[in-house]
């Protein structure tokens, strides 16, 4: 059984462990300017979510959630990358990062090799975003669904 900080801590792992991406945040989008000091690329896991019960006796949870990796492009960049190639680079990061994070719910790496308590749903959609300014900011948003199988308990009442 799972929760939602359970996502959250296997977010920072895979992306603290992947090549290509710098640094994790949990947080809101607007934060992006907040989190200067934070090295780029960064991945971003969006505070705000929708959590839906297909059937409210069953204890399986649907999140949706949106998940972003963001990096700047440099002027100096200019010279020597497109901002096509940028766009494909965060493009391949977050789809192998994705890749990864279900490859793991379903237990198929050699560090997790058991099934979790959670799985990725398809589809997957995913926009590219920019923030111009002297060194843009672009970036790539992935709006994914995730089911939970929830380990919440019928509470206790005193009537």
């Amino acid at each position: 059984m799972a929760d939602f900080t359970d996502i959250v801590t296997e977010f920072n792992t895979i992306a603290t462990a992947q090549s290509g991406i710098n640094s994790f945040k949990y947080g809101n989008v607007f934060e992006l300017n907040e989190s200067r000091t934070l090295s780029k690329p960064l991945l971003l896991l969006q505070k705000q979510r929708t959590l839906q019960y297909a059937a409210f006796e069953k204890k399986l949870k649907t999140y949706e959630v949106v998940v972003g990796i963001y990096d700047t492009y440099k002027e100096a960049q200019k010279s020597s990358k497109t901002y096509a190639d940028k766009q494909k680079d965060l493009e391949n990061l977050m789809e192998q990062f994705l890749r990864e994070f279900r490859k793991r719910s379903l237990g198929s790496t050699t560090q997790v090799t058991n099934v979790q308590s959670w799985i990725m749903d398809e589809p997957v959609r995913m926009e590219l975003i920019e923030v111009v300014g002297a060194d843009k900011l672009s970036g790539i948003e992935a709006t994914i669904t995730i089911r939970v199988f929830s380990d919440c308990d019928e509470g206790t009442f005193s009537y």
